[in-house]
């Protein structure tokens, strides 16, 4: 079996480790609620305001637009640093290219999960929202 050494095996290394570092748990949090009106299931109208929220939030490019923003962004930035740093090893063209890509992937997946999670704050938001115009007066996260 060939075993590959070279510069794309060292890259996928790099980019599926980085992957794993930067991934993090999701918990899936439930409104709290103190009171609940008349004649009313909770289980029902809190299922009935996420389907409110998600299709509220469906059309909302937010985290594209971060990851796209992001992955500019980074590819900028890493191809600057890339070209400083392959600069002083003699090499500026293959550090701006080797700077690019990495910073490219890294800012991409930072930007849609900063804005992924700005998109999760709106859906709370319109869960919360939706379960007082219920009449569940109290309810927060």
């Amino acid at each position: 079996m060939k075993q590959y050494t070279g510069v794309p095996a060292r890259l996928a290394s790099f980019l599926i480790v980085s992957l794993l570092v930067s991934s993090c748990a999701v918990t899936v949090r439930q409104p709290i609620v103190y009171t609940q009106p008349a004649n009313h299931v909770y289980e029902i109208d809190l299922r009935h305001c996420e389907a409110f929220a998600r299709e509220a939030t469906s059309s909302d490019p937010t985290a594209l637009d971060g990851a796209v923003n992001g992955g500019i962004g980074g590819a900028l930035i890493g191809a600057a640093l890339g070209a400083m740093v392959g600069g002083m090893l003699g090499m500026p063209g293959r550090g701006a290219a080797w700077g690019t890509a990495l910073g490219a992937g890294r800012g991409f997946i930072d930007g849609a999960a900063v804005n992924a999670a700005e998109l999760d704050r709106r859906q709370k938001t319109a869960v919360i929202t939706c379960l007082r115009a219920e009449g569940y007066s109290d309810a927060t996260y």
